[in-house]
């Protein structure tokens, strides 16, 4: 129970971001310690990600409830938010300061970079559990959703349209 504490606060201090960034550290750290598999972690992603709010809030809650019930839930809950709300408390008085400060703007500027990479590992990884063994309708109808929901998202439609549209074709095509 405290490896899972501990891995969910190490997340939520180093989510930078966002939920999804943060899949290649879930996946090493959750998958590596036997705490779940890589079906169950993934299961765990996608659920959240549906669900309203932080993606990371939502996994860490899932997992949290999967592994050890409401109690343990709170507390990988509470991992994850009190890192950020130390770093908003402790920084919010110096924000004023980061337009000009060297430093700073360095290592946010090369953050960027690296969270787009983790962003797409994460992609990687995800494409990847579509289990593509073999060319059918299935692997078909994933592939042009994907393709789909990429085009619909460069036209800046909406993500909530766009996740409605692909739960509606997969129940016409894969019911």
């Amino acid at each position: 129970m405290f490896n899972i504490i501990k891995i969910f606060f190490v997340v939520g201090a180093l989510s930078f971001g966002g939920g999804y960034a943060i899949i290649p550290i879930l996946e090493s750290q959750l998958i590596s310690s036997e705490l779940l598999s890589s079906d169950e972690l993934f299961s765990a992603l996608t659920l959240g990600s549906m669900l309203p709010g932080s993606v990371l809030v939502n996994i860490a809650t899932l997992i949290g409830f999967q592994i050890g019930g409401i109690l343990l839930a709170f507390f990988c809950v509470i991992c994850v938010i009190s890192s950020s709300f130390v770093y908003m408390s402790v920084g919010f008085p110096f924000m004023r300061f980061i337009p000009t400060n060297r430093w700073l703007n360095s290592i946010f500027y090369c953050l960027r970079a690296t969270v787009v990479s983790l962003i797409l590992y994460a992609s990687y990884i995800l494409f990847l559990k579509l289990e593509i063994h073999s060319i059918n309708t299935s692997t078909i109808i994933q592939l042009l959703l994907i393709i789909l929901s990429f085009t619909l998202l460069m036209m800046k439609q909406s993500t909530i349209k766009v996740l409605i549209i692909s739960g509606v074709l997969g129940v016409i095509f894969l019911s």
